[in-house]
């Protein structure tokens, strides 16, 4: 399935040491914590806030990391765009991680 390759099932345990349990907890936080992340990020970027955009996606890209999930790349090179002031590239950034965010979200709800 497609749908289950967006996340690195056995890295998320690993993440949670082995502990279902606990994958859930940071599951059910993450998915409650992510929309007010994104808009936060979104107005960092188009307000050109260096040092804020480059904290936010940094932040985003350890929770997705914990997922295992190839959506932490895309943060990364947001990160590393607001690091470096390149706003153009880090709203595109943003659009592309918004996208994949999306199609993650539903998969990670299915294991809360």
């Amino acid at each position: 399935a497609r749908q289950e390759s967006l996340i690195d099932w056995d890295a998320a345990l690993r993440s949670a040491a082995g502990d279902h349990e606990l994958l859930r907890e940071l599951i059910t936080v993450f998915l409650e914590s992510l929309p007010q992340w994104l808009i936060d990020l979104r107005q960092a970027i188009e307000a050109q806030d260096q040092p804020l955009s480059k904290r936010l996606a940094h932040t985003l890209k350890g929770s997705l990391r914990q997922f295992g999930t190839a959506a932490a790349t895309t943060a990364q090179s947001l990160e590393t765009a607001a690091e470096n002031s390149h706003f153009p590239e880090a709203t595109a950034m943003f659009a592309l991680l918004e996208t994949e965010i999306d199609r993650l979200r539903p998969v990670l709800a299915a294991r809360q």
